[in-house]
């Protein structure tokens, strides 16, 4: 069984795949890391990842293409897969193989749940969903890929994330969609008064309304809480899987919205609504 990991900055802990394959290459997005395959010029776009990691000699014959859990590199396996017509599985956490040399992984969701997936596909591509090795990778040979950089884009900011950054607070208020801009003064009064964290999904930050380092999600941070109020949240696993809190407080005007299937305490009602209420309740203190 052969697996091959691609990253850009956070190389997972290949410790933890070892025991299930008989040989393991890594590949890299940037020249100055460490990893069998590197490329002659740093990938910052998704369609380099492509052309960098097409170009890997024998490709196709890997049994099983991991890739870390970064922004450029999740955006990569959905590029090559969906070329390739091969399936992703997300927030991989565990493998198992079969005495049919069968694979399955291992995809845990909220609470005890856990989903394992068989593979369909070969390769099959996977986002790991493990925190980062502590150890050095050393590859016997590198192979240097030629790959040309898209000089018809130009990169103005890298944000670099951290898989192992993780918020921790005794209560937090999540921020979605359906919040008006206008809601946001009297949120963050309440979040004073209740000394709590605000943190938003992603379509929020990319509207510019909180900043990137409040995003919670595959494509943020994660968050620690004992309580974690959700406002206008639709409750999609991209954002959820970055929660782990001991009480969802669920607010939404949809009945039909799905983190009303994870929230302990689900309140469909008008987000507006509730909002005020909860901002005279501070106002007394």
């Amino acid at each position: 069984m052969k697996a091959l990991v691609i990253y850009e900055n956070n190389l997972p802990n290949i410790k933890l795949l070892a025991c299930n394959f008989d040989s393991i290459k890594v590949a890299s997005f940037k020249k100055d890391n460490a990893a069998d395959y590197l490329p002659s010029n740093p990938i910052k776009f998704s369609h380099e990842g492509f052309d960098f990691i097409s170009k890997i000699k024998d490709i196709k014959d890997y049994d099983v293409i991991f890739f870390s859990n970064e922004v450029l590199s999740k955006e990569v396996a959905s590029l090559y897969a969906g070329k390739n017509a091969l399936g992703v599985i997300s927030h991989v956490s565990e493998i198992k193989v079969h005495k049919d040399n069968s694979l399955s992984f291992i995809v845990y969701g909220w609470g005890n749940l856990a989903v394992e997936i068989m593979s369909k596909t070969k390769p099959t591509v996977c986002i790991l969903h493990s925190s980062t090795s502590k150890d050095k990778y050393n590859p016997l040979t590198i192979d240097l890929i030629e790959v040309s950089n898209d000089e018809s884009l130009n990169l103005i900011e890298t944000r670099y994330q951290n898989i192992d950054d993780k918020i921790k607070t005794k209560i937090a208020i999540g921020i979605g969609l359906g919040v008006s801009k206008d809601l946001f003064e009297k949120i963050f009064f309440i979040a004073e008064k209740l000394g709590a964290e605000i943190v938003c999904t992603r379509p929020v930050s990319d509207m510019g309304y909180l900043p990137y380092e409040k995003v919670i999600g595959d494509t943020g941070k994660e968050i620690e809480t004992d309580f974690y109020i959700a406002l206008g949240i639709s409750g999609s696993i991209q954002h959820l899987s970055g929660v782990q809190a001991k009480t969802i407080i669920a607010v939404n005007s949809d009945p039909n919205a799905p983190i009303f299937a994870k929230a302990q305490i689900k309140i469909n009602d008008s987000v507006e609504r509730v909002i005020e209420g909860l901002f005279q309740w501070a106002k007394s203190f």
